[in-house]
C-alpha cells in the first residue's frame, strides 16, 4: 500500500481524509511516461488527492489517471485509498469538435477554441465520459469556472448598467448554477459521482477574476452558492434520502469513527468543496474581508452582519477549501489567457485591469 502520511499533513475533505498536498493534473497527459511515473511516485508516497478536468490535455489527463489507478491496484494501492476530483464546464479540443455537431443547450461561445456549459444534459454527458476515461466514477465533480456566464455579459455593465439589470443578471447566474447542482445531487445518488460536488471558481474575496482582472464583477458569492445548494437538495429526486449515499461509497481515508452528520453543519446538500486560487500572492480569501449582511454576530447582542473572509464562510458552513495555483500566481500586471476571447479579452494588461469602473453589485462572500 501507499506510505503513511504524518497526521500533521492530513486534511478533511468533507468526511474524507486526504493528504495536504494533492496531485494537480493540469499539464499531464497519456502517452508520457514521465507524467505517469510522477503520479505513481506521488501516490506511493502517500499523496491521495488527484485533481483533473476533461479539458486538461485534451482529456489525456483523465486517461492517464485511469491508467495509473490500474497500475497502482497491481501494487496494492486500492482505488478506495485515492480521492479523484474532476470538473465540468469547459468544452475544448476533441470535445469541442464533437459538440459542434450536436451543441448542448445553453452553451456559451467563448471564441473559436472554446465553449462553456453547465446545463444538466451536458453535465451528465461529461461526467459519464470522465468516468469512462478514469475507469471509475469520480469522487468529486466541480463546476469549472461557472462565472463565465457573468463574464460573457459583463460588457453591458461597463457603461451605465442599471442596478435592476445587474440584479437580474446575477439572479440568472445563480438559477443556472442551481439547476446544475440539482443534477449533481442526482448523480451522487445514482452512483455516477462518488461523494461530493462543488465549484472551482474565483469566488468573491479572490484577488483576480477568471479573466485575470481585479475580481470586481464576476466573483460568485460562496454564501449564495450554498443557499442554492440547499434548494437543489430539496428539489433533487434524492431529497428524501439525501444522506444515503454517504455510507454507500466507502473510502479507506475516511474517518472510521466519525459519521457524516458531524461534517454536514445541518446541511442536506453535498456541495462540500470550493477550489480557489490561493497562494502567497493571491491571498485575498484569507486576508480580504467583505461585508456580509447575513453573517451571524460574532458576540452576543451584536447585530447581524459583519466583515468576514471567504475562508471564514467556508469553515462555518462545513465547506472544504482546496487551493489551486499554490506555486504559480497571476501577476499584478495581468495574464495572457489560454482561451482567446473575442475583442480585447485575448490579452489583459495592467492598464485595462486597473481602470475597471464597475463593481460587483452583491455584498457578501
Amino acid at each position: 500500500g501507499a506510505a503513511a502520511v504524518h497526521p500533521d499533513n492530513v486534511r478533511k475533505l468533507g468526511a474524507l481524509k486526504v493528504s495536504s498536498i494533492g496531485f494537480g493534473a493540469y499539464r499531464v497527459e497519456d502517452g508520457n511516461s514521465s507524467h505517469a511515473e510522477a503520479m505513481m511516485m506521488a501516490m506511493r508516497s502517500g499523496v491521495n488527492l488527484i485533481d483533473t478536468s476533461p479539458s486538461y490535455g485534451n482529456s489525456g489527463s483523465e486517461r492517464m489517471i485511469g491508467d495509473v489507478l490500474r497500475e497502482l491496484e497491481k501494487e496494492g494501492i486500492s482505488r478506495e485509498e485515492i480521492v479523484v476530483s474532476t470538473k465540468v464546464g469547459y468544452i475544448e479540443g476533441n470535445d469541442l469538435e464533437m459538440a459542434r455537431s450536436a451543441p448542448p443547450p445553453d452553451y456559451l461561445d467563448m471564441g473559436p477554441d472554446a465553449w462553456h456549459c453547465i446545463h444538466p444534459e451536458f453535465i451528465r454527458r461529461s461526467v459519464d465520459a470522465s468516468a469512462e476515461r478514469l475507469g471509475t466514477p469520480p469522487d468529486v465533480v466541480l463546476l469549472h469556472s461557472p462565472e463565465f456566464f457573468l463574464t460573457s455579459r459583463e460588457g453591458v455593465f461597463k457603461e451605465g448598467g442599471s442596478k435592476r439589470s445587474r440584479e437580474e443578471l446575477f439572479d440568472a447566474f445563480y438559477d443556472r448554477v442551481e439547476k446544475a447542482f440539482v443534477c449533481l445531487e442526482d448523480l451522487i445518488t445514482s452512483g455516477m459521482v462518488g461523494r461530493y460536488y462543488g465549484v472551482s471558481s474565483s469566488l468573491q474575496g479572490c484577488d483576480y477574476s477568471v479573466t485575470g482582472r481585479p475580481n470586481l464583477f464576476e466573483g460568485p458569492s460562496l454564501r449564495r452558492l450554498l443557499s442554492r445548494a440547499e434548494k437543489a437538495a430539496a428539489a433533487s429526486s434524492s431529497s428524501s434520502s439525501s444522506m444515503s449515499s454517504f455510507t454507500s461509497c466507502s473510502n479507506a481515508r475516511a474517518e472510521d469513527d466519525d459519521t457524516e452528520e458531524e461534517f454536514d453543519f445541518g446541511a442536506t446538500h453535498r456541495m462540500r468543496i470550493a477550489q480557489i486560487p490561493l497562494n502567497l500572492v493571491e491571498s485575498g480569501p484569507v486576508l480580504q474581508s467583505l461585508f456580509d449582511p447575513d453573517a451571524p454576530p460574532r458576540n452576543p447582542g451584536d447585530e447581524k452582519g459583519r466583515f468576514v473572509t471567504s475562508i471564514e464562510v467556508a469553515e462555518s458552513k462545513g465547506v472544504s477549501i482546496v487551493g489551486n495555483r499554490p506555486i504559480n500566481a497571476i501577476p499584478p500586471e495581468g495574464v495572457i489567457n489560454i482561451i482567446k476571447y473575442p475583442g480585447n479579452y485575448s490579452k489583459i494588461h495592467r492598464s485595462e485591469s486597473l481602470n475597471s469602473n464597475y463593481h460587483n453589485p452583491r455584498y457578501g462572500v
